[in-house]
């Protein structure tokens, strides 16, 4: 075993052997002043640094956390708001996006433009927000039509919590797709009726209550073979087992929508 060895600092103290007459006892030495103590620096305060960026900056900041992380920092961004359930809300700004949980706003409506301030965590494979210090509407309804939509082609390189369409054929689905059950929903998306890429859409229990019963029925009657457009808002799905996310698997939200082929 490697030993480390200590060099303590030594007082060596210089004594006369005798007094001027060569006899006696040295005398005892005289008090010095009693020192005042110096006093203990104060710990230091971090705070964060904001960062003032796109949301796309603050998207992979997020996304290279691991399960459960929080960024040290705050960062800043803002886009339009895709989705709203209760007081926790979706924003999304070109193919990036970010769930902003638990804020409430007055006015706050779908298409409206926000700009947050928060440090943001990956909650069990969610991108969103931690601890909010700002929160504003910035402008009125964004045009539906200028809000990017994720595609056929695009999936594999899908950033959550933003807009997808998608049409496919069905190869099959997992099971019944209730509020208590999120079945996956395997297929080929087209482009223009080409297969470009295998997709599996998770069918979220949570969404399924607010969509219409017209799209339940259709979903949960679809078999193999099948072409149906699926439209939705989508966070990302994770492995049990490894904890990874899983490729081209996409997460529908509340907003679904499907139209049968």
């Amino acid at each position: 075993m490697k030993k480390t060895l200590f060099l303590l600092p030594i007082a060596i103290l210089a004594l006369a052997g005798c007094n001027g007459n060569g006899g006696g006892t040295n005398p005892e030495p005289t008090p010095g002043p009693t020192p005042t103590p110096t006093p203990s620096e104060p710990e230091a305060v971090v705070i964060p640094t904001v960062t003032d960026c796109d949301l796309k900056t603050a998207y992979d900041a997020a996304a290279a956390l691991a399960k459960g992380g929080v960024t040290t920092d705050a960062y800043t961004f803002s886009g339009t708001v895709v989705a709203k359930s209760g007081n926790s809300w979706f924003v999304q700004n070109g193919y990036s996006g970010m769930y902003v949980y638990n804020k409430a706003l007055d006015g706050l409506a779908v298409g409206k433009t926000v700009s947050v301030t928060s440090t943001l965590q990956n909650y069990s494979g969610c991108l969103e927000t931690k601890t909010i210090s700002a929160a504003s509407i910035t402008g009125e309804a964004t045009p539906e039509a200028s809000i990017k939509v994720c595609g056929a082609g695009q999936l594999a390189q899908l950033r959550q919590n933003i807009r997808v369409s998608v049409t496919l054929k069905v190869t099959s689905l997992s099971g019944e797709w209730s509020a208590s059950n999120s079945p996956f929903l395997d297929g080929k998306a087209l482009n223009n009726g080409n297969e470009v890429e295998d997709v599996k859409i998770k069918l979220d229990k949570w969404g399924f209550a607010a969509c219409d019963e017209g799209t339940k029925t259709l979903i949960n009657a679809l078999t193999e073979g099948d072409v149906v457009t699926i439209s939705g808002l989508v966070t990302t799905a994770y492995d049990k087992t490894s904890g990874s996310p899983v490729s081209n698997q996409l997460m529908a939200g509340e907003t679904i929508t499907a139209v049968q082929g």
